[in-house]
């Protein structure tokens, strides 16, 4: 658990301008998640402002496309 937090800290450090949700992308390329995982970090790692609540479905299932 303090791996990922510490893998998702380190790319929004190495990357500044990049928000929560593109952070949290960059590490779905990198670790591979469950589909409960992601939603689980998703909702831990990425700000409620930078994406809509009614979307966070599709989102979550993009970003476990991605990850495979």
């Amino acid at each position: 658990m303090k791996l990922i937090q510490k893998r998702f800290n380190n790319i929004a450090r190495e990357n500044p301008l990049l928000s929560s949700y593109m952070c949290f992308a960059e590490l779905c390329q990198i670790i591979r998640f469950t589909p409960y995982q992601v939603r689980k970090w998703f909702n831990l790692l990425v700000e409620k402002d930078d994406y809509l609540q009614s979307e966070s479905d599709g989102i979550c299932e993009y970003l476990y496309t991605i990850n495979s």
